[in-house]
């Protein structure tokens, strides 16, 4: 009794020291974090606790290379109050510039609050028509589990290794893109809108993550981990309020109205955000609602559902980016037909394929999470330019028991990492020349595996 009691007390600690939990109403518990940038518009995301005492909050921001040459005034944005329920608040800042950096201030009840940080953030590049396309440096991850021993289950801690966000600093990257499972909502979070947002809350609080969260600007999917129970489908219960607590928690006025699928674009590449659970079939569902006495594999089951695929391909067709990154928590060339890989849906994943083939699309590469150890699978097209998919996971969660022996036939050799990781990928050059860089770090930020991929070898050739 008395081992698990310090066990216990020991896990608190640990846990209670990552956590940043200010009670001063005038002091945010998470935040500031850079969210939707634009070219004339930024999102500056803040978390504020529950007080009875009325909060206001302002942002100052100015250019910061004219503050460096005279002293011009501060712009300052409308006042604003967090939400009730959350206590999450987002003030865009607009009349920016392009390719700016610019430095704010955060002033509550018009008072300024110290940080020990620099807030700084960088709106998106104007380069079409004026220069080539600048170069472009961001981090990648997944699966991010915040210790929280009241509710965690018992036996071996499960997160580990939270200084992998001062490791992803320290590389400077102009933004990170959060591939699903970005939180673990537990078994007392699943049946209350209060308990999820207990469990966003508790997990953008921790204290390693905020210098991070201020440095670089932040976009996300999900996957079923912040979405719901594991593996949840479309039939979650609670899928409406952990869609709006999602959006709140990672805001971008380009949302849809149901779902979370979206574009967005950096220099010449493009992101295709998708959502895999809010349209999902059940992973068990093999039933033919056209055929009600037959069971079929592939026959109407989804996880992306027809209005989202439409959006997709719409939005592929439309796409003027030279690389066109497709992002969603689970694997999509993956062969292995195991756990949520998206070969198990095999209507999805061969229309998309088609797609891209039938309609000549350049430059696809799938960017992906979930399965709790990272490799690299490249489908070869005969003729037709190879597709990638670079699956980084874990972030701070715990380790996959599958094996490098698990039948993925499209795996690049030595490519498959069973470590706490993030991935930086950094394009640069010009023209003929320009290059696509995938790097796998681990926590301390090591260098685990390199591929390099030249934009010229992702263009159709059939």
């Amino acid at each position: 009794m008395n081992v698990l009691f310090y066990t216990f007390l020991y896990a608190l600690f640990i846990d209670s020291s990552s956590i940043s939990s200010e009670p001063n109403s005038l002091i945010p518990v998470s935040g500031p974090m850079i969210a939707y940038t634009g070219m004339r518009e930024v999102h500056i995301w803040t978390e504020w606790p529950n007080s009875k005492r009325p909060v206001s909050v302002q942002i100052q921001y100015r250019d910061k290379e004219k503050s460096k040459n005279q002293s011009p005034s501060y712009h300052l944005s409308q006042v604003f109050e967090p939400k009730p329920k959350t206590g999450t608040l987002t003030i865009p800042l607009t009349h920016l510039e392009p390719s700016k950096t610019y430095e704010y201030k955060i002033l509550v009840n018009q008072k300024e609050i110290a940080f020990d940080y620099a807030l700084e953030f960088k709106t998106k590049p104007l380069w079409q028509w004026r220069n080539d396309p600048p170069n472009v440096r961001f981090a990648i991850g997944s699966c991010n589990y915040i210790n929280d021993p009241a509710y965690d289950r018992p036996g071996k801690i499960y997160g580990s290794g939270y200084e992998i966000f001062s490791s992803i600093q320290r590389d400077q990257p102009e933004f990170f893109v959060w591939m699903g499972d970005n939180v673990y909502l537990r078994e007392a979070d699943w049946d209350s809108e209060s308990g999820i947002s207990y469990r966003y809350s508790h997990t953008r609080r921790n204290r390693e993550m905020q210098s991070m969260l201020a440095s670089m600007f932040h976009i996300a999917t999900w996957d079923d981990h912040d979405f719901g129970p594991n593996d949840a489908s479309s039939s979650y219960g609670f899928r409406d309020s952990v869609e709006r607590i999602f959006k709140e928690y990672w805001p971008d006025p380009s949302y849809p109205k149901k779902g979370l699928y979206r574009s967005y674009s950096w220099s010449d590449i493009e992101f295709f955000l998708l959502d895999n659970r809010t349209f999902r079939t059940a992973n068990t569902n093999f039933y033919d609602l056209e055929k009600p006495k037959s069971f079929q594999k592939t026959k109407g089951r989804s996880a992306l559902g027809r209005k989202q695929k439409e959006w997709l391909f719409n939005a592929l067709s439309d796409s003027q980016a030279k690389i066109k990154f497709i992002v969603l928590g689970g694997q999509f060339i993956n062969s292995a037909q195991v756990y949520e890989n998206l070969s198990n849906y095999e209507e999805d994943r061969s229309e998309i394929l088609d797609f891209i083939h039938k309609m000549k699309i350049s430059g696809v590469v799938f960017l992906s999470g979930d399965r709790h150890h990272s490799e690299i699978s490249r489908l070869d097209r005969g003729n037709i330019y190879p597709i990638y998919e670079w699956t980084i996971s874990p972030l701070t969660a715990g380790l996959s028991t599958t094996t490098e022996s698990e039948p993925n036939q499209f795996r690049i050799k030595d490519s498959y990492i069973l470590d706490r990781v993030y991935g930086l990928i950094e394009i640069t050059g010009i023209g003929k020349d320009r290059m696509i860089q995938l790097t796998t770090k681990n926590t301390y930020g090591k260098e685990l595996y390199k591929l390099q991929i030249p934009l010229a070898d992702l263009k159709k050739t059939e």
